[in-house]
């Protein structure tokens, strides 16, 4: 997997999408560079709060019903490389 960094990571976050944003319960999310193999939600504090491995897909639902008000990054790791989204929960 390789790790797309700087103005390249601009381009390539805008091919994964979530959907809605700030969220409560559950966010769609969307790989337009290729199938998603796994994804993590890490907190501000740089933990893990949530996981996903073996997705194999492009689109899929993600439940953050357990996680507390604020903001996250979406770390999703595609065949083309990773992205960091930033994701809002809100109460």
């Amino acid at each position: 997997t390789h790790c797309i960094s700087s103005a390249a990571s601009d381009v390539y976050k805008r091919q994964v999408r979530i959907r809605p944003n700030p969220a409560s319960d559950v966010v769609t999310v969307d790989s337009k560079a290729g199938r998603m193999e796994r994804m993590e939600c890490i907190d501000q504090h740089g933990r893990v709060r949530l996981s996903q491995a073996s997705l194999n897909a492009h689109t899929i639902q993600l439940s953050v019903e357990t996680l507390p008000s604020g903001v996250y990054m979406l770390r999703t790791y595609t065949e083309a490389g990773v992205a960091l989204n930033r994701l809002m929960i809100i109460r």
